[in-house]
Parts: C-alpha cells; sequence; structure tokens
C-alpha cells in the first residue's frame, strides 16, 4: 500500500520561461536544463585526511523537472536534510544568475508528506510549496516559514544566518539570499 514519506521539499520556479522558449534559441534553453540536471552535492572538509565527504550521500538528494519547475527534496529523517537543502537552492540560485541572461528563480521550502517514484511526485508538502510559491513569493526569492526554521534553529542560524545567507524578511518568512 502506498504511503506518503516525510520530506524537506524546495519547489522553484524559473521566472520568464515563456519569454525565454520565444526569445532565446533550444540550444540556449537545453543549456539551461543540463544546467538544471547537475545534481551537485554539497560537501564538509575532513582537515585530517584533507579530503573532503558529502554531507548526506548524493543517493539521498532527490530532483523531479516538470518544465519550468524544479522540486529537491530529502527525507527528513536524513541528519542534516533542511541545511544541505538550502545549500542546494542557494547554489541553484546562483547557477541561474551566472548565465549571461540570468535567470531568476522564485520558490518555496516545505516539510511534510510526500509520495514519490521517479515518475510521479505528488503529496501535500508539494502542493504547500508550490501555493506559498505562486500565491506569497510574488518576486525573486526563495521563502521559508518561521517554523521550519525554527525546527533547526542552531544549525541554520550558525551556518546561514550568521553569514548572511538567510535572513527573515518583514512578511515573516526567512529568504535565501
Amino acid at each position: 500500500m502506498a504511503e506518503y514519506t516525510q520530506y524537506y521539499l524546495a519547489f522553484l520556479d524559473l521566472l520568464g520561461f515563456k519569454e525565454i522558449v520565444k526569445n532565446r534559441s533550444c540550444s540556449e534553453i537545453v543549456n539551461i536544463f543540463e544546467e538544471i540536471k547537475k545534481q551537485y552535492v554539497i560537501r564538509k572538509s575532513d582537515l585530517e585526511r584533507d579530503t573532503s565527504i558529502p554531507v548526506i550521500p548524493p543517493d539521498n538528494i532527490m530532483y523531479y523537472i516538470m518544465s519550468d519547475s524544479i522540486c529537491i527534496y530529502i527525507k527528513d529523517d536524513v541528519k542534516n536534510a533542511l541545511p544541505v537543502l538550502l545549500g542546494l537552492c542557494l547554489g541553484f540560485q546562483l547557477r541561474m544568475l551566472s548565465f549571461s541572461t540570468p535567470v531568476l528563480v522564485r520558490g518555496s521550502i516545505a516539510h511534510g508528506g510526500l509520495y514519490s517514484d521517479q515518475r510521479v511526485l505528488f503529496g501535500p508538502a508539494l502542493v504547500e510549496a508550490y501555493q506559498r510559491e505562486e500565491k506569497l513569493a510574488r518576486y525573486p526569492r526563495i521563502i521559508i516559514p518561521k517554523h521550519i526554521i525554527d525546527e533547526h534553529e542552531e544549525v541554520i542560524m550558525h551556518t546561514f544566518a550568521a553569514s548572511g545567507f538567510l535572513y527573515p524578511e518583514q512578511d515573516g518568512f526567512y529568504v535565501t539570499n
């Protein structure tokens, strides 16, 4: 019997995609998607061994691309799932901005039930993130509800807020910077 599994999910939308399709060549659009499909890994240094290792094994990080919408999701029982997801979102924003004509991103992060089987993705977490992105993000930014940040306040504030990569906005959401 199929059941939802608990995940942290980022729903990311490429803004102005209709205009991109209208005004750019197929090759340029393929380059955007080639960059999107690159699955980066957040690594930590092991100074004693002079190496780096993934914070989360890459197999635990899932990607789902639907035209101009990208979902990145990690099971919530994986240690450091939320900090790694935030890092991946920051990296994604930077990669999209690095094109000669930048691609702006708007999105939202949610925590909740999700069903995923490689070809199908649905669930309350996806609906929540999509609706928040669509109705509340309003401009290029990735929003995270305060209650999600509060669940991991110590590591999030130490890693992201202290370095300026995450901050609260007046509307009550935290935003990646």
